[in-house]
């Protein structure tokens, strides 16, 4: 009797260790078979059900019902359940897929809750600093986004795309000055030749720009040692010695560059301004006169075109001072609706979701087209 009753007791206790088990292992099956569920619905019902048989606290199908709502667009439920989320040993790569669907879907404020967990657990790497430029870029943070660009050369010296970015940030505000010290430094390091030869072409065309004839001459000497020539050198070669104050061999360097490239807008245009300055005012004319009729927006060869015509016109015909005036208004219209073009654009760099500023800048930039439209058909009148 005793025998039996104590194998009685060993068959319960054996059974109610056995439930207590299965019990046990409930939570980690239903995820297992969350993580294969090919519908949605089946998969955040098994993760509910697992951190529900876990007591509520379950935090890698908690992560995993996160993801899910993500990638289902449920916005809502997934700000309530990260927020719950005991986020202190989050796998980075679920993180970083969590941050990516976020960003995709535009839920700024939980793309960076998502990134700020990210960020405190482990060191920065290129994959998460990216992903706060994207989310600075997107909510308009000029700062944060030329800070976190920073970051990645920092990480990455030696990668050009990370240089490049940080330079088309500074080019879209339109800051010069920084975009040149972007190039200078990105090319203190080892980077490819090709991307090498690429940033001193822009650092020599920034230098033309602003007028640093000194930087600009010493990156035309080393483009050239490294073999850069032909007619685009020669077109770099003429606006150099324009800058320097020398336009009659400016002129010579362009003749043999407009040999090769044919009628390109901007040489014509520079073509035009040399003969302008050296009182071919005939010559100059024709060259501005062809440069708008290439580029009918182009308004600064419209400036020059009403200048050489305003000169013809001291000693010349009411025709020619007529034209000089049209030529001026011309010249106004299209410089004050680039003006407000660029205001407009960079006000949009920094608050991208300004419907009001976007809806502005496509109503100018097609009334810019349709003054370019309208230019050949009242050329004819001329």
């Amino acid at each position: 009797m005793v025998a039996a009753l104590g194998t009685l007791v060993a068959v319960s206790i054996i059974a109610l260790i056995g439930s207590w088990y299965s019990l046990k292992q409930q939570p980690q099956t239903l995820l297992r078979r969350a993580l294969v569920a090919r519908n949605m619905e089946d998969r955040i019902r098994f993760l509910q059900q697992a951190i529900a048989g876990a007591h509520g606290e379950y935090p890698e199908a908690e992560l995993q019902l996160c993801l899910s709502f993500a990638q289902s667009k449920q916005w809502i439920p997934l700000e309530t359940n990260f927020a719950k989320l005991d986020k202190q040993n989050c796998p980075s790569k679920d993180l970083v897929a969590l941050a990516k669907l976020c960003l995709e879907g535009k839920q700024w404020k939980t793309a960076e809750a998502v990134l700020t967990v990210l960020q405190d657990q482990s060191a920065p790497t290129e994959e998460s600093v990216l992903l706060f430029c994207t989310l600075y870029r997107d909510t308009g943070r000029v700062q944060s986004l030329i800070t976190a660009a920073e970051q990645l050369t920092h990480l990455a010296p030696q990668d050009p795309r990370y240089w490049w970015l940080l330079a088309q940030i500074h080019e879209q505000l339109e800051n010069t000055s920084a975009v040149m010290r972007v190039y200078n430094t990105a090319l203190s390091h080892d980077l490819p030749r090709s991307e090498s030869i690429k940033m001193r072409h822009r650092l020599l065309e920034h230098g033309i720009e602003v007028g640093d004839a000194d930087l600009a001459r010493k990156q035309f000497d080393i483009l050239r040692a490294a073999g850069e020539l032909g007619p685009r050198m020669d077109v770099y070669q003429a606006r150099l010695c324009h800058l320097e104050g020398h336009p009659i061999q400016a002129l010579v360097y362009l003749e043999a560059a407009l040999q090769e490239l044919g009628e390109i807008p901007e040489a014509l245009r520079l073509r035009g301004i040399l003969h302008l300055e050296l009182g071919h005012l005939e010559q100059a004319a024709s060259d501005l006169k062809r440069a708008t009729e290439l580029t009918p927006i182009d308004d600064i060869a419209y400036f020059k075109l009403a200048e050489t015509y305003r000169r013809q016109g001291l000693n010349g015909t009411p025709q020619q001072r007529q034209l000089a005036k049209t030529y001026h208004e011309r010249y106004l219209a299209l410089h004050h609706k680039k003006l407000s073009i660029k205001q407009l654009t960079r006000q949009l760099s920094q608050t991208p979701d300004a419907e009001n500023l976007r809806s502005e800048l496509d109503r100018l930039k097609t009334e810019l087209d349709k003054i370019g439209a309208d230019i050949p058909a009242s050329r004819n009148k001329e």
